[in-house]
């Protein structure tokens, strides 16, 4: 009977995992082409928020902030 000696090799280190950021989107594009926003939002049974906002309750509903302000700071308008 005859063996076959072979030569070890060392194993194959394991793949470094790089530590990855998630990507950052402008808030220019939050929106669709049409300009809609999808905001899911908690709210109590009877569809009211703080400051006691009555959201719409039946499906297909849109909601509008009436203290909108086009300004970049938080105030006017819905948060999600």
């Amino acid at each position: 009977m005859t063996t076959k000696k072979t030569k070890q090799t060392s194993a194959e280190p394991a793949p470094t995992e790089v530590a990855t950021t998630p990507e950052i989107i402008p808030t220019h594009k939050w929106t669709n082409s049409d300009g809609d926003v999808l905001i899911v939002r908690f709210v109590s049974q009877d569809g009211k928020s703080y400051g006691d906002f009555q959201h719409p309750m039946k499906i297909g509903e849109s909601v509008t902030a009436p203290d909108w302000d086009n300004k970049r700071e938080c105030g006017g308008g819905i948060h999600g």
